[in-house]
């Protein structure tokens, strides 16, 4: 590897842990206001979202709200196993095998 590239990864690196490293620093001995505990309690939840809804509803960069849509029809299954049986595992083995068996038809 050149000196260019190792020099790129090092400093990538290190930016990455001053970004995650820095507000623990400053933060370490104060308590988050309320508001803001209450905010972060939805971080996950809306992250999530925002990943998951393009993925499902745009799989081919238009919107496809039909049973064509595997990963739509597999994410209603998703939703479907998870509020019936409040299962992880269950959930996402469900719906993994709905994809691999749509998958599977269209072949």
């Amino acid at each position: 590897m050149r000196t260019e590239q190792l020099t790129i990864i090092g400093v990538m690196a290190l930016a990455a842990a001053c970004t995650r490293l820095g507000p623990l620093a400053f933060c370490r001995n104060t308590a988050l206001l309320l508001w803001a505990q209450k905010w972060l309690k939805h971080l996950p939840a809306s992250v999530f979202t925002a990943l998951a809804i393009p993925a499902i509803f745009l799989p081919k960069a238009y919107l496809d709200i039909s049973l064509d849509n595997h990963y739509l029809v597999a994410s209603v299954v998703a939703v479907i196993l998870a509020w019936r049986y409040k299962n992880f595992m269950l959930t996402v083995g469900g719906s993994m095998l709905v994809m691999l068996y749509l998958r599977w038809l269209t072949l």
